[in-house]
């Protein structure tokens, strides 16, 4: 689908710009590590992986986001392996684009769908054997490549209640880190 005028779709210039057109510099180690890594993953990921970072690409940006936002939003589709590499990578000294799109990646990963949510918790209670009567979410301390936590009151057989963290690991990330 082309865009107003005839040219390509920013996410398609934006794919296209990756071999050679990558935010961080290919003259020194670590760029050239993260142009290689980027490269070759989306050259080598499954078909279904591939849409996913392209839908990710379109339903993270507009017209107005800066190369930092495109990336992030590309690796926001990633899977879980490039998204834990891409965490580690030390940030010191990088280009601002590529510290940009770490922390947009870090920072606005989707959390997991509130049904699959409930559903997992219910599980919890129901392999408890009676001794949890409810878990019930009060917050999201923050959703990560591969799982997400919540911050949670038990109650228990008793009735008493009782905090506690959650940590719910995201239904598709063994068979993605399979694929990867």
């Amino acid at each position: 689908q082309k865009a107003a005028g005839g040219m390509k779709p920013k996410w398609q210039q934006t794919l296209d710009a990756l071999p050679g057109g990558c935010v961080v510099s290919p003259n020194n180690g670590l760029g050239r590590f993260m142009l290689q890594a980027l490269v070759q993953y989306y050259g080598s990921v499954s078909d279904v992986d591939k849409r996913a970072m392209v839908a990710s690409l379109m339903r993270h940006t507009d017209e107005k986001s800066t190369p930092g936002q495109f990336l992030g939003a590309l690796l926001k589709g990633a899977g879980p392996i490039m998204q834990k590499i891409m965490q580690g990578l030390p940030t010191a000294g990088m280009p601002a684009d590529f510290v940009e799109a770490l922390q947009d990646m870090k920072d606005s990963l989707a959390p997991i769908p509130e049904e699959i949510v409930k559903s997992q918790l219910l599980a919890m209670v129901n392999d408890s054997k009676g001794q949890i009567k409810s878990i019930t979410v009060m917050k999201s301390l923050g959703a990560a490549s591969v799982g997400q936590a919540f911050l949670c009151e038990m109650e228990k057989a008793d009735g008493t209640k009782e905090k506690c963290a959650v940590k719910l690991i995201r239904p598709d990330v063994q068979n993605r880190a399979q694929r990867e």
